[in-house]
């Protein structure tokens, strides 16, 4: 999963494998340590919530979206879920294949419906 900050705006990119985590156990967790005692957690949940809802504490990004959004997105072709918390600008979307450059991770990204055949 990818995280993206700019300004205030909270970007999650995941990965099919991460999606299908999503869709089965409502939550997908990754970590970036910059130092042992510096960890920087964060997730996507899908929970009881009305609008999708971005939090920031003890160094974990939490976001959390309405399970009936978080349904609705892991079993179509939706790109995103968009959300507004606040001031901050929320958006979860699924990491597609580049169209023109290979990479690594080819194989876990979901297919770009631009790219050519």
């Amino acid at each position: 999963m990818k995280l993206r900050i700019l300004d205030n705006s909270v970007r999650l990119r995941l990965l099919r494998s991460e999606v299908e985590e999503f869709a089965r156990d409502g939550k997908v967790r990754a970590k970036t340590h910059f130092a042992p005692s510096a960890i920087l957690e964060y997730s996507l949940e899908a929970g009881d919530v009305a609008e999708p809802h971005v939090s920031f504490e003890n160094s974990w990004v939490r976001v959390v979206v309405p399970k009936t959004m978080a349904n609705a997105w892991t079993s179509s072709g939706d790109v995103g879920i968009k959300g507004q918390c606040g001031k901050i600008e929320i958006l979860v979307e699924k990491d597609y294949q580049r169209t023109h450059v290979k990479t690594p991770l080819d194989h876990d990204l979901h297919p770009n419906p631009r790219k050519k055949l």
